[in-house]
């Protein structure tokens, strides 16, 4: 029995994660599993987890753009536009499959029933977490006692995570372009004034001796 290299592993992987954005290629709904795809149904209620995940839903626009924590109901328009030509399908035709949404879009996009009372509408790190975070500081110190400011930050640290890192690290490498002219510069002093020029500029009206 043969072992699969390293590269030869990375270049599986990578075709099986072509062919699973390729729609046009039939792929099961989970490599992990050969149990068959429970579909939504028309009515049931789904909610997204990330937000800019585009919903297929026909009509003049034929999508919406959804926002985390955002809860719609399926429509049947909604599970046919789900399916490719072969029949397989994706996006919220996989609510039911957290594995499947990993396999084919990296994370999960999608899930079952309307979105929880205290789920947060952003992600940790996102640019809308940023803003939460930052927004529930200024508040925080806005408050009129130390002790309810602490208990604020406190409560910031516990639900935002840390701060985001606004360190800029600088690259202090000398450019080779630069360090270049400059040793060129070092050789050319060292070596000495090989030839000096006594021209000098003419004055309007021709050469300046003998002029007063």
């Amino acid at each position: 029995m043969s072992t699969e290299t390293i590269g030869e592993r990375r270049l599986r992987e990578a075709r099986e994660a072509v062919a699973a954005l390729d729609t046009s290629t039939p792929t099961t709904p989970s490599a992990a599993s050969s149990a068959p795809l429970r579909l939504p149904r028309a009515g049931e209620q789904v909610h997204a987890l990330v937000t800019g995940t585009t919903l297929a839903t026909g009509g003049p626009y034929g999508g919406t753009v959804l926002t985390r924590g955002q809860t719609f109901t399926i429509t049947d328009a909604m599970l046919e536009l789900s399916k490719n030509r072969f029949g397989q399908y994706s996006g919220v035709a996989l609510v039911h499959d957290p594995e499947a949404q990993i396999e084919k879009y990296g994370e999960v996009r999608f899930a079952p029933g309307p979105a929880p009372a205290d789920l947060d509408p952003w992600t940790y790190g996102s640019a809308e977490w940023r803003v939460a975070r930052e927004q529930a500081r200024r508040e925080a110190w806005a408050l009129p006692t130390e002790d309810a400011r602490r208990a604020a930050l406190a409560e910031v640290q516990r639900r935002f995570g840390a701060a985001p890192d606004t360190a800029t690290t600088l690259n202090k490498a000398t450019d080779p372009s630069v360090r270049a002219a400059e040793e060129q510069q070092g050789r050319i002093r060292a070596a000495g004034v090989r030839q000096a020029s006594t021209y000098a500029p003419q004055e309007r009206g021709g050469y300046s001796e003998g002029r007063e």
